[in-house]
């Protein structure tokens, strides 16, 4: 039987307020990983403009526990160079 839970978590504090923390597990998964991601907020002024666009994405952050260690760090958009 294929189980999957998702749960979106606020922290009731002024550091916290209006961050929301998104838990996932499942067991039938098409991957088996821990990870912790951290997406920033978009910026209100985006200093590539003129070479990217407006619609840039946020930034992120990745922290893979298991199975490969390691981390991330960047957007998902690309500048066309």
């Amino acid at each position: 039987m294929e189980t999957y839970v998702a749960v979106k978590l606020f922290i009731d504090n002024w550091r916290w307020s209006g961050v929301p923390f998104f838990l996932r597990t499942g067991k039938y998964l098409p991957e088996s990983t821990s990870e912790a991601r951290i997406q920033f907020r978009p910026t209100p002024n985006v200093l590539f403009a003129a070479q990217c666009g407006q619609n840039l994405d946020a930034n992120a952050l990745a922290l893979r526990l298991q199975p490969h260690e390691g981390f991330t760090c960047g957007s998902t958009a690309r500048c066309p160079a």
